[in-house]
């Protein structure tokens, strides 16, 4: 028998508010964990409901953020209203950089694969670092301005002989999100807040100037992991503001059949400081579009990874300077196509990826659930279907069955149920429509195909609204049994009767299930 916090998880999973109330009123532990140390405050935050996040919240869910899944529920939110939610509820505000953004940015400092570094600064004569320079100006005016200047044309950068290495790698560190506050703890306070006002870094030299670092030890942790979401979202403002001043700002549309030698040359020495040129070709004008990108964000996602760390043509097509260690800028960069269908989809990918974006447009919202399923992002994925059924509306152009096909297409279960639970709360509406007894029959033979034939995913599915809808309880009851008080509820009748129409639409169909 399914334990009440097991169908406590799995309503948090699919977003049934109404099952999620009634299960926490048996007094079912809401901070418990399942076996993979989810608790459904996660699960929830995750998948992106926010009405139970909100119901959970009111029921005394917290972060416990000794857990690691305690400590990413905040960042794991799907959406920012979700994030900003569980913040406005004064749950820990602790985070980590193990985290997926914070940890992918990290791992640019810290991996060389695939190379992607492209400038070299050398500190104090005795360590070079290699770097990216498009990191450095997104997270830093002062490199920003001395890039397009100075430095522009330089792939290493000579800094005053007397720096000190190591608290200018902590201020290094603290750039790409590799910030360990022990060490700023242990570090010369002095030297780093010195370097942190010379790069131009306003918010270390506030925590530095507020010996935010120098507290109480029994209070260190938990101060420190609220500095960590703090530098976290601080980051996601300045790339935010990166990819749309110097890679979407900079993109090229064109309507020739190629983008011209000068057109490369002006995204190649644009503020973006690429390594790549995308671009996308819109399928109903034949306009295509080029931006400015780089493979050390876009192997965020597994599809480009895969793509840019294998034997493929497209990780072998830039240059090394074999002496640094890094990209050689000076070649022509490789421009790639970019599989999605215009560029509005292309900048809601590109804000994905390089900022955590998370807001899709319902008109948007299909394209981006194909383009997530071709990315194999699963996120992505889940985020446009979260945008699709939290609008009162579908989008243009799309019927329920559309959204259920492509549910089925992207293997998106929410989206199933969503279709489940408006065709079972109209059920006379659809009933008697040929097109629901063609989606009927292609459910069937989907489960054909996968070599089943004792159940239909959609009829299942609308059974399980019904009695929802009906407020019938089988829950604890084993196939075909029927509790002796099930029949005495008030919604029985009415479940009865609609179960009967669709058994009726079954038998026509000359299916079994």
């Amino acid at each position: 028998m399914v334990s009440l916090f097991d169908q406590l998880c799995m309503a948090c999973r699919i977003g049934d508010v109404d099952s999620v109330d009634k299960l926490l009123l048996t007094g079912v532990n809401v901070n418990d964990v399942d076996e993979f140390d989810y608790t459904p405050l996660y699960l929830a935050s995750l998948c992106g409901h926010e009405p139970v996040v909100r119901l959970l919240l009111q029921r005394g869910a917290v972060c416990d953020t000794d857990k690691y899944e305690g400590v990413r529920c905040v960042y794991g939110a799907l959406t920012d209203s979700i994030r900003n939610l569980l913040i406005s509820f004064d749950i820990s505000k602790a985070t980590d950089t193990t985290l997926p953004f914070a940890s992918h940015l990290r791992s640019l400092l810290e991996s060389d694969e695939p190379l992607t570094k492209d400038i070299v600064l050398d500190v104090g004569g005795t360590e070079s670092l290699r770097l990216h320079r498009f990191m450095l100006s997104a997270r830093s005016q002062y490199f920003r301005e001395k890039l397009l200047t100075k430095w522009k044309d330089k792939n290493v950068i000579h800094l005053m002989a007397d720096c000190d290495e190591e608290a200018f790698k902590l201020v290094i560190g603290y750039l790409y999100l590799a910030h360990d506050p022990f060490k700023f703890r242990r570090g010369d306070q002095k030297l780093v807040l010195r370097y942190a006002r010379k790069v131009q870094l306003t918010q270390l030299v506030e925590n530095l100037q507020n010996n935010n670092y120098i507290v109480d030890p029994k209070n260190f942790a938990r101060l420190m992991k609220e500095l960590q979401l703090s530098l976290l979202e601080s980051a996601r403002l300045d790339f935010k503001h990166f990819v749309e001043s110097s890679i979407i700002a900079n993109k090229i549309e064109t309507i020739q059949s190629d983008i011209s030698d000068d057109q490369v040359e002006q995204l190649q020495s644009c503020s973006a400081f690429p390594d790549l040129i995308f671009y996308v070709t819109d399928s109903e004008t034949a306009t295509s579009t080029y931006y400015p990108v780089h493979r050390s964000v876009l192997i965020r996602d597994e599809y480009f990874k895969v793509m840019f760390s294998s034997s493929f043509s497209e990780a072998q097509d830039y240059s090394i300077l074999e002496d640094l260690q890094i990209v050689d800028r000076s070649t022509r960069l490789s421009i790639q196509h970019f599989p999605v269908p215009n560029h509005y989809i292309a900048e809601i990918v590109l804000r994905f990826l390089y900022y955590d974006h998370t807001d899709i447009p319902l008109d948007h919202a299909v394209d981006v659930l194909f383009a997530g399923d071709l990315l194999l992002n699963d996120r992505l994925k889940t985020m446009a279907a979260v945008a699709i059924t939290s609008s009162p509306a579908l989008p243009d152009g799309y019927d329920l069955y559309d959204i259920l096909r492509a549910s089925w297409e992207t293997r998106v279960e929410r989206l199933e149920h969503f279709v489940a639970k408006k065709i079972a709360s109209n059920l006379d509406e659809f009933i008697e429509d040929p097109e629901f007894h063609d989606i009927v029959s292609e459910s069937a033979q989907r489960i054909t195909i996968r070599q089943e034939t004792d159940t239909i995913e959609l009829i299942d599915d609308i059974r399980f609204y019904l009695a929802k809808k009906w407020n019938i309880d089988f829950d604890g009851l084993f196939e075909g049994q029927k509790n002796d008080l099930v029949d005495q509820l008030p919604g029985y009748s009415n479940y009865e009767m609609d179960m009967a129409k669709i058994e009726a639409l079954l038998s026509e169909l000359q299916l079994d299930a």
